[in-house]
């Protein structure tokens, strides 16, 4: 078996279905299909839409079939998605994941959002630390975790810097997402030498 397939393999058998995360501010738990109107009610979001790569849903078929996929891409090492929750509550306010993992290269890149309802109290910030702090960490034992954000999100930019990432640089054009160029901040955390 390759290296990569080895930490794949782990990676998937480490991650029961019912997987969670939490510290002091929020819990990160797998995605249910009585998440998905919360998960299309923000899709609607105008920031969400002004700000996220993913295809907005049409209705709500897509999005359960968006979270019923979340188990099969775990399985193949292609994404980790959570739902975000405040702790003490049962209602998800938001989403972080991992995505684009290499484990060869041992990176991967994580994306988020916040419901309106949510932002600016620190959720997300302590969501991407969380997630981070767990990656880096065993079974996945990622040295670099990157974060490509619309240079005009200042928000996220803000998530990102709260959370201990460095701004890499800006990437001019860097992509086109729902008809219109993104200039993109790149944000990085780095683990620890080992």
């Amino acid at each position: 078996m390759r290296q990569a397939d080895n930490v794949r393999a782990r990676a998937a058998t480490a991650l029961p279905l019912d997987f969670q995360l939490a510290d002091d501010v929020v819990r990160l738990r797998g995605m249910t299909v009585a998440d998905a109107r919360v998960v299309n009610q923000a899709c609607a979001d105008t920031e969400i839409i002004r700000f996220t790569c993913f295809a907005q849903p049409s209705d709500m078929s897509d999005t359960r079939a968006w979270i019923e996929s979340q188990p099969t891409l775990r399985l193949r090492g292609q994404a980790l998605d959570f739902a975000i929750v405040p702790v003490g509550g049962v209602v998800m306010i938001g989403s972080i994941g991992i995505s684009s993992i290499e484990l060869e290269d041992r990176r991967a890149r994580i994306g988020y959002w916040i419901g309106p309802r949510s932002r600016g109290r620190g959720f997300a910030s302590a969501a991407l630390r969380l997630l981070s702090s767990w990656a880096i960490g065993p079974p996945l034992e990622l040295a670099r975790l990157e974060l490509v954000i619309d240079a005009e999100n200042i928000a996220s930019r803000r998530v990102a810097e709260h959370a201990g990432y460095e701004l890499d640089g800006i990437l001019r054009s860097y992509m086109r997402v729902k008809g219109r160029r993104w200039d993109v901040a790149l944000y990085s955390l780095i683990a620890p030498a080992q």
